[in-house]
Formats: structure tokens, C-alpha cells, sequence
């Protein structure tokens, strides 16, 4: 563990006043005493998350919510790492944890990179490259996924004899981390922060988990247009390194599939199924109703009784004690103190989103809802290239939510805004404290902060457009 250094001590310091000793700070936009207690608890939190750790803060706030009066200690931990998505985040980790062990990721990547058709064209190459990524990540887990790929793609640069430093090199590491977060982005399968956003507006609106899939990929595949476009047009890619290079013999590396790669396999297509079959069945069938009614979090923990239970080689597919061991905790801790955040700013009793509602709604009233949404969503897009996105996500959605059930904005479809923000917001590609992907990728040393920054922001900017002005109007279409 890296040395607290003095600026952390001084943000640990403000954090630590705002979430205790904010009773002295009088209540500003119409604030309630509670509501005031709830913000500065959240804004302290969110600086120590930003600046110190991502974990410990948002246990202190916890115990905050519970010496402030607001909510007693038991009901606090319930509405964080209680929160049945907190549990979703932590058994797909669990299985995909396994899923990436038995070697199966690595070769449905080496598989889908490597066709013949690769031979024929570099940007063929190219472009099967990066819709490997993009395919892969719309259904596994974002940290897994960059770890895999930058290791392939340093590989394959090693091959080519590619530096760091080199335009090339820069470019498909690039790609890789846009693709990692754009295919993140695109579906709620295996991915925390969609089911977060589907979940927030579901008293408005449901959105089922196949319309989110159709935007989110409708989306993507756009964004993979572009960003093609833009390799070869804009910044002109010189593809003559990959001159001779025979994609196919990535192949021989791989064996012929083990049986515990198979059962991994099946065990997360049957997760998947579970996930998606609600969306095809009619919702007056008994089998919706009790596949709609053991919540999303069920399937994967049905898949992790399953990997404990079915033996490989004489061992279990999983021993959960050595997974949980092992698991990253960091995403569980950001989605524990999203779902705290977002049932305290709904809370009745603390007039956040009324206050927010008077304050704001002279501001967006008889706003177009097109321009409502490129406006809030540019808020979060910024915000998101600093901090970790699922917590620019509810500020966004908590915002968009109590205007729109205050009546001051008209005509906004909170589905599709649901689903665009998580396009919008989830592609942080800009700085390292973004996301995971993006703070691997900078640790690589192919990409510098100051190329991160330019050419990731300008990918990021296009994603948030796409969101805004194809994803949402086309869910208006099909939501609602």
C-alpha cells in the first residue's frame, strides 16, 4: 500500500468534516437539515474515493449515515452492500473469474482475431481485432478483458517489432481500452453499472434486459464505424507493419478445448439465458413471473452453487473460499456506495430531489427533450473522466429523475435516457481515474496521459454523441 501523501491527509481531513460535522453547515437550495447531511456525507465520501481510495470511504460512510441520525447502522450496511446488485457485481466476478482461468477467454480471443479472412487486409485484421474486444466485453468483465488484450496486443507488437512510443503501438492499445468500455456499456450482462441505471428508473419505466442489449449494440457497432473512419482517414494508421503477418498462426497456440473450459462455458451461457429469457416470454406467463421475480441476482449465484458442485480433475470448478479471495472487491465498494447514494437522495424525508426540482426546473423548463439530455448527460460525461462513472451516472439520473416526476421537463423518456446514460457516462477513457481500463491501459506505458487525454477524450466525446443522438431517439421508439 502506497504512503498517504499530504494533499490526501488534507482531502481526508475535508472528507471527514463534511460526512461528521456538517450539522454546522446551514442548508443551502432549499435543502432540508437531512438533505444537507446527505450531501455533504456524499461529496465527502466522493472526495476521499477520488483522491485517497475507493474502498474505505464509503464504509465511513456508512457509519456516517448512522451518526448523523439519518439512518440506523443496520438499515445503512442493507441499502449498500446489502443491495441485491452489490451481490450481482460480486457471483459474476466470481464466474468470470473462473471462466478466465480455465483459459476459455483467452481463447474465444485468440479465436476471433485469428480467421482467415485476416490475412487478406490489415484493416481487416484490424477491424476483427477490435470486434473481438468489442464483443467479448459486452458480456465479461471489464478488468479481466484489458488484461487479456493488452497482454495479446503486447505480444503481437513484440512480433511486429513495435516500440512504445510508436504511433502504432499507441493506436491498437488505444483501441483495445475504447472498445473494453464501449462493449461495457452496451449490454447489463455481467455489467454492474447498466443494471444500476435500469433499476434507478424502474417506478417509471422497465426496461427489459433485450432493449437495453439492441440499443447498447446498435450503439457500439456505430462507434466501431467511426473509430475505423477515423484510424484510417483521420489519423492515417500506417498499416504496413502488419505486412506478412499471418493472423492464423495465432491458432496453433491453442489446444484442443478442456472439459473444464466447456463447463465454464455452458455454465455462463446458462447465466446469460437466465438473464435474457425474461425479455421473450409473455408477461402473463407463470415462467415470467418467476424468472422476473428472483431478480437479476439470482442466476449467478445459482451458477456459482453449480461451479462448487461439478467437478474437473477431481476438484471443484470453484472454490468459492479461494474465488472470493481473489476477487476484485473495488467495483462491489462503487456499486455499494451508488446504491446508498441513490436511496438516500430519494428519501422523501430529506426534499432532495423537490429542492432539486425547484432549483433547477426554472432552468430546464420547456427545455426540448433532445437538448435535456445532451445537457445532463455532457455533465456526467465531464464529471465521468475524473472520477469513477457509476457515481456521475446517479448524480445524472437523480437530476433527469426529479425533474421529470416534478413536471419540470416534459416529454423525456426516462428508458431510453436510462439507457443512453450508460453509454454516455461509462465510456471514461480520458484519464487514468476514469475507469479500471483506463488506468491499465496508462500503466502500460503504450499510451501517455497526454494522448490518453486527447485522442481518448475525442473517442469518448463520439460515444456521448452517438448516446445522445442515436440511442436515445431510438429508444423513444421502443421503450415506454
Amino acid at each position: 500500500m502506497k504512503k498517504i501523501t499530504p494533499f490526501q491527509w488534507v482531502m481526508i481531513v475535508i472528507g471527514i468534516f463534511l460526512m461528521f460535522c456538517n450539522k454546522i453547515i446551514p442548508p443551502i437550495l432549499g435543502l432540508s437539515e437531512m438533505g444537507m447531511s446527505i450531501v455533504c456525507i456524499f461529496v465527502g465520501m466522493i472526495l476521499m474515493m477520488v483522491t485517497v481510495s475507493l474502498n474505505w470511504p464509503v464504509l465511513l460512510a456508512i457509519f456516517a449515515y448512522f451518526a448523523s441520525g439519518i439512518y440506523s447502522f443496520s438499515d445503512a450496511v442493507a441499502m449498500s452492500f446489502g443491495h441485491n446488485i452489490v451481490w450481482l457485481t460480486v457471483f459474476s466476478c466470481l464466474i468470470l473469474s473462473v471462466t478466465e482461468k480455465t483459459g476459455l477467454l483467452r481463447r474465444l480471443a485468440i479465436w476471433m482475431i485469428s480467421f482467415k479472412v485476416a490475412k487478406k487486409s490489415p484493416w481487416l485484421f484490424l477491424f476483427l481485432l477490435f470486434l473481438s474486444v468489442l464483443a467479448l466485453s459486452c458480456v465479461m468483465d471489464c478488468t479481466a478483458l484489458i488484461l487479456l488484450y493488452t497482454g495479446i496486443t503486447a505480444n503481437l507488437l513484440a512480433v511486429l517489432n513495435v516500440n512504445k512510443g510508436d504511433k502504432f503501438g499507441m493506436l491498437i492499445q488505444l483501441g483495445v481500452m475504447v472498445f473494453v468500455g464501449v462493449g461495457m456499456s452496451a449490454t447489463p450482462i455481467g455489467h454492474s453499472m447498466a443494471v444500476v441505471s435500469m433499476e434507478f428508473f424502474e417506478g417509471i419505466v422497465h426496461v427489459s434486459w433485450l432493449e437495453f442489449c439492441l440499443l447498447g449494440i446498435i450503439g457500439s457497432l456505430i462507434v466501431l464505424a467511426i473509430f475505423m473512419f477515423l484510424l484510417k482517414f483521420v489519423w492515417r494508421m500506417d498499416t504496413d507493419i502488419l505486412t506478412g503477418y499471418d493472423p492464423t498462426k495465432l491458432r496453433e497456440e491453442l489446444g484442443p478445448m478442456s472439459r473444464a473450459e466447456k463447463i465454464s462455458g455452458l455454465v455462463y451461457l446458462a447465466c446469460i439465458i437466465l438473464w435474457l429469457l425474461p425479455s421473450f416470454l409473455p408477461t402473463d406467463s407463470s415462467a415470467y413471473t418467476f424468472l422476473s421475480g428472483m431478480s437479476v441476482t439470482a442466476a449467478p449465484m445459482l451458477c456459482v452453487i453449480a461451479l462448487c458442485l461439478i467437478h474437473c480433475d477431481g476438484k471443484p470448478m470453484m472454490n468459492i473460499m479461494e474465488e472470493i479471495g481473489s476477487t476484485q472487491w473495488g467495483a462491489a465498494f462503487t456499486v455499494a456506495a451508488a446504491m446508498m447514494t441513490a436511496t438516500a437522495i430519494q428519501n422523501p424525508d430529506a426534499g432532495i430531489s423537490a429542492a432539486l426540482a425547484e432549483s433547477l426546473g426554472g432552468a430546464f423548463a420547456n427545455m426540448p427533450p433532445l437538448v435535456f439530455v445532451l445537457t445532463t448527460l455532457f455533465i456526467g460525461f465531464v464529471i465521468t473522466q475524473f472520477c469513477p462513472s457509476t457515481i456521475p451516472m446517479i448524480i445524472c439520473e437523480s437530476i433527469a429523475l426529479a425533474l421529470i416526476e416534478g413536471g419540470a421537463v416534459a416529454g423525456v423518456n426516462a428508458g431510453a435516457y436510462a439507457v443512453a446514460a450508460v453509454f454516455a457516462i461509462g465510456t471514461a477513457f480520458a484519464a487514468p481515474p476514469a475507469s479500471t481500463f483506463a488506468a491499465i491501459t496508462s500503466g502500460q506505458g503504450w499510451v501517455n496521459s497526454k494522448q490518453q487525454l486527447g485522442w481518448g477524450g475525442l473517442c469518448a466525446l463520439v460515444c456521448y454523441l452517438i448516446a445522445c443522438l442515436v440511442i436515445y431517439p431510438l429508444g423513444c421508439l421502443f421503450i415506454g
